[in-house]
């Protein structure tokens, strides 16, 4: 089933307490209602989303911050497996370590939605992998793989390194990423024939 977390502090308050849920499978929808939480952690479990959704018609996302309040919050996902994250509203931070963001269930047919969304919030993502498309505020992200691309907003900020990015994506500056690592090795001339050879594969999502 699904759960629903409601952060109950004043408004007013600089400490909104924290939930921490450690070692679940949860096989519903996790959601943060509108109100005051300071902090929502997930470490060590499964997000799996059962619903598919409507033919055409994307699928609620298995972990959802609900617009209103939850500004001063901070949201992190550490060692953990989340079918998609999308933050409705601007919060302190997401932060994601050593996870995987997608995939599972129609992970191998054609493009999907986002598997992480967070418009109007900066994003610290370390060591984990995306099998959707992310679509964030800002980034600073380290030795992550982003499998079908990502988009920052505002690109003077922040740091991409040692990570896969996919053609097409806008991230801010990048450092020894590829596959523009290799493109600089071999000359420009080869571009296409090694994004088309320099990719991701996958034995399991």
């Amino acid at each position: 089933g699904d759960v629903v977390i409601h952060g109950t502090a004043p408004a007013e308050t600089s400490d909104g307490g924290a939930c921490v849920i450690n070692g679940l499978l949860l096989e519903g929808r996790l959601d943060v209602a509108a109100g005051h939480l300071g902090q929502l952690v997930l470490s060590h479990c499964s997000v799996v989303d059962g619903v598919d959704g409507v033919a055409g018609v994307a699928a609620p996302s298995a972990l959802t911050v609900q617009p209103g309040g939850n500004a001063q919050m901070a949201l992190r996902i550490e060692r953990s497996i989340c079918a998609s994250v999308a933050v409705a509203g601007p919060i302190r931070t997401v932060s994601m370590v050593d996870s995987l963001i997608g995939g599972g269930k129609g992970a191998q047919a054609g493009p999907r939605a986002p598997c992480l969304v967070a418009l109007d919030t900066p994003a610290m993502l370390l060591r984990s992998t995306f099998f959707g498309p992310v679509d964030v505020q800002s980034l600073s992200a380290s030795d992550c793989i982003f499998a079908e691309g990502v988009q920052a907003a505002r690109r003077q900020t922040g740091c991409v390194r040692f990570s896969y990015v996919p053609a097409g994506s806008a991230v801010p500056r990048r450092y020894r990423c590829q596959p523009d690592l290799e493109i600089a090795g071999r000359g420009a001339a080869l571009r296409a024939e090694i994004r088309a050879s320099l990719r991701p594969l996958f034995v399991s999502r």
